[in-house]
């Protein structure tokens, strides 16, 4: 009887480390099963990202390009300058080609010469009428230039003398062409006088006569003498100097003022 209750004691000790192990075996598939799964469209979604990122900053930003300098030409001017009026002669040659009809080149010089002729036989008294008209011309022509120079502006002033500086370097460079002249405002204020040349001035009277060469000796022998001079004997030069200077400083702050120049 004791040998049985001992099996029976053995076997149901055995089976409970059996369902022990069952459970055991259970829980630790469940708790592995219980982990999420990282999906293939997950992991792969952050690397994407980043490739097309590292993309984008391996492209260089394209320069933008500079447009090219247009060449300058004597044509294409900044500022245009009033043109003076025609001349006497020059009314009388386009008053003759009025009254003519030429259609070849030859025939033109042919007119030219032919006015030319016609010109140099007039009597001054039939000149008169031309003479006259050009002054009329003219006249009218400086007053305008008064106005126009007025309201010029000195900034496009500047740069017509630029472009102009421009094509006389080209054309010094390569040996062909027509320099431009460099317009020069009449109304800007005049720059002032040294002393020297105050005291220049003064020593015109001793010139031997009106003539260039005689000029020209006696500039020569006033500069040696001015040398020469005590600062006392330069003092009446210097303060001319120094009037004309002050004088000069405040055209030029008119003029600057007038203009809306800084």
């Amino acid at each position: 009887m004791l040998r049985v209750i001992t099996s029976f004691a053995k076997l149901n000790v055995n089976a409970a480390f059996a369902v022990r192990r069952s459970f055991g075996c259970t829980a630790v598939v469940d708790k592995t099963a219980a982990k999420p799964k990282r999906t293939a469209s997950a992991s792969a979604a952050p690397s994407k990202g980043r490739k097309a990122a590292a993309k984008k900053a391996a492209k260089p930003k394209a320069k933008a390009k500079k447009p090219a300098k247009k060449p300058l030409s004597p044509e294409e001017t900044i500022l245009e300058v009033p043109k003076a009026p025609a001349g006497s002669y020059l009314l009388f040659h386009m008053e003759k080609a009025k009254d003519s009809e030429f259609s070849s080149v030859g025939s033109i010089t042919e007119m030219s010469r032919s006015t030319a002729l016609k010109w140099k036989l007039l009597s001054e008294d039939e000149k008169q009428k031309y003479f006259d008209q050009a002054k009329a011309l003219r006249t009218e022509y400086e007053k305008m230039l008064v106005k126009w120079w007025r309201d010029v502006d000195l900034r496009l002033l500047d740069l017509e003398n630029k472009r102009r500086r421009r094509i006389n370097r080209r054309v010094k460079a390569e040996g062909k062409g027509n320099k431009l002249g460099l317009l020069k405002d009449p109304l800007a204020p005049k720059r002032p006088t040294s002393a020297f040349f105050h005291y220049l001035v003064g020593r015109m009277g001793d010139a031997e006569g009106n003539d260039l060469a005689s000029r020209q000796k006696l500039s020569k022998q006033a500069a040696s003498d001015w040398k020469g001079l005590s600062n006392a004997q330069k003092a009446p030069f210097v303060k001319a100097q120094q009037e004309s200077q002050h004088a000069y400083e405040k055209a030029l702050a008119e003029y600057k003022q007038h203009h809306n120049v800084l």
